[in-house]
């Protein structure tokens, strides 16, 4: 978003799907070991699945390309990006902003990368 000389702001909206994004992601999935030891057996009674995804050694990365050029006016712009993830009971919702200064046909951008937990 960048404003014009009255401080009315200029906004332009792109709404992208999870599909528009290039994923990488890291996971760690443990299973047990499957000798014949007294803790193994107490897990093999349970119901669920003997894999256990660590949830500290998980990390998905999303990107997205845009030639940002084309949205940016000379003076004081605002980059500001709204993360809707759904899930099966609740939503949540991360948006983030951050400010661009075109000027002298220089951009000082004050975060390029940002991460999520």
């Amino acid at each position: 978003m960048s404003f014009d000389r009255k401080g009315t702001p200029l906004a332009k909206k792109i709404r992208l799907k999870e599909d528009d994004f290039k994923v990488a992601f890291q996971e760690v999935i443990e299973n047990p070991n499957t000798n014949d030891d007294y803790l193994y057996k107490l897990r093999k009674s349970s119901p669920s699945s003997d894999q256990v995804i660590q949830m500290g050694n998980k990390m998905y990365n999303y990107r997205y390309k845009l030639d940002y050029r084309k949205y940016i006016k000379e003076g004081e712009n605002f980059v500001r990006i709204t993360f809707d993830a759904k899930g099966l009971s609740s939503n949540k919702n991360t948006t983030i902003v951050t400010p661009i200064i075109y000027k002298d046909k220089k951009y000082d951008i004050q975060q390029n990368e940002f991460h999520i937990k």
